[in-house]
């Protein structure tokens, strides 16, 4: 993401099979939302599309619920272990 948002862009895409129902709940911790937008098939097999907002550099994009679940990222594991050795 930070990536993303230091080359400007403001919004990530991504597409998905409806019956994978464990990742679609993953991408919804990590603030995806279904979207109009994008591919609605490949091949003839049904896609979800998902799209999620970018804030500026700088604000945490991790939800509550994506921490609650342990679904965190280990680069941002080891930067809240870091902040917490700081004090």
């Amino acid at each position: 993401e930070d990536f993303a948002r230091s080359n400007g862009c403001r919004r990530l895409f991504l597409s998905t099979t409806p019956f994978l129902k464990p990742a679609i709940r993953l991408y919804r911790c990590f603030g995806f939302q279904p979207t109009a937008e994008g591919p609605h098939d490949l091949h003839g097999t049904r896609l979800l599309a998902m799209e999620k907002e970018l804030p500026p550099l700088g604000i945490d994009t991790l939800s509550k619920e994506s921490v609650a679940k342990g679904f965190v990222p280990k680069g941002k594991i080891w930067d809240m272990k870091r902040a917490d050795t700081r004090r």
